[in-house]
């Protein structure tokens, strides 16, 4: 709103439209995240046969069932997700079992993250969903601990939360995400190929048992969110000083004003090949020398 009260032309896309009925200020445009996010999820929702309005108003159905499934889960919920890259359903059936057997256990209620439409369950505590508001889902009082691949955005929005993590790393950062895990005393880390029912449920109960594990995680998303400034007024104060320095040029790094010849490093290259160039006409100028010295003694000699 400082922006916008300055008189900058400004767009938000934000998930909550503060105006409706054409009652924003002339220099401000918002776009309903939902309105894009919508479309995109098309691929991982439930199947749904119809128009646009049938997929968003199932998308609606299902989040408030989530709502309904968290405020009643008087035991709390553990929230389970490998994130997009990873599809559960293409685990194989000892380790799918090994969650669903351990999950059924315990007293808590389990949302899980699921990427296909077969989506049964034998214990009744257990619910399955293609598509979750994960942020959102995150910040419910009642979810007790979030099982994840250990993504990075999936960190933040766990510290963000400050729910405890038990991470099961797959691909790229997610083995360094999850030893910063342990590093922090804000989570555990286990191995998938590993991977037993006592380790997982033992991991579960210490997380959520031991109130040091959330303790933890809100002391460090302390520690992150203490800042001189809030990221709002930050963001606003960079974004007019760009605007009154001319797009702030200067703070441009050199490499995006290189020319195509220093980009290629040109210059190197000459020098690389005119010493190269130098170094064999040396060679083949003393191999001659020497031939030629050579050819001069034998000649002496047979004379």
């Amino acid at each position: 709103m400082e922006l916008i009260k300055q008189g900058h032309e400004v767009t938000v896309i934000t998930t909550d439209p503060q105006f409706k009925n054409d009652t924003a200020p002339k220099n401000l445009r918002e776009i309903d995240v939902h309105d894009i996010s919508y479309m995109v999820m098309k691929d991982f929702t439930l199947t749904v046969t119809g128009s646009d309005d049938d997929l968003t108003n199932q998308i609606i159905a299902v989040t408030k069932d989530i709502q309904q499934y968290l405020d009643a889960s008087q035991n709390g919920v553990i929230y389970f997700s490998f994130g997009t890259n990873v599809l559960p359903s293409s685990l194989s059936q000892e380790k799918i079992k090994i969650f669903e057997n351990v999950f059924s256990q315990l007293p808590y209620n389990v949302i899980w993250k699921w990427d296909s439409d077969e989506k049964s369950v034998k214990s009744k505590n257990i619910k399955k969903y293609k598509w979750l508001p994960q942020s959102d889902l995150l910040r419910h009082p009642n979810v007790k601990l979030f099982i994840t691949q250990g993504g990075l955005q999936s960190t933040d929005e766990s510290i963000t939360a400050g729910v405890p993590l038990i991470g099961i790393p797959m691909l790229g950062d997610q083995w360094y995400n999850a030893e910063k895990y342990v590093h922090h005393k804000i989570g555990i880390k286990l191995s998938l190929e590993k991977l037993t029912e006592n380790q997982l449920k033992n991991a579960i109960i210490e997380i959520i048992e031991d109130k040091s594990y959330r303790e933890n995680i809100i002391r460090l998303r302390s520690l992150m969110q203490d800042q001189p400034q809030a990221p709002l007024n930050r963001a606003v104060w960079w974004i007019e000083y760009v605007l009154r320095h001319g797009g702030a040029k200067h703070l441009r790094s050199p490499a995006a004003n290189m020319s195509w010849i220093e980009y290629y490093e040109l210059e190197l290259v000459f020098i690389l090949l005119s010493s190269i160039l130098i170094f064999i006409g040396l060679i083949t100028f003393l191999i001659k020398f020497s031939i030629s010295c050579a050819s001069k003694y034998v000649k002496e000699k047979l004379s």
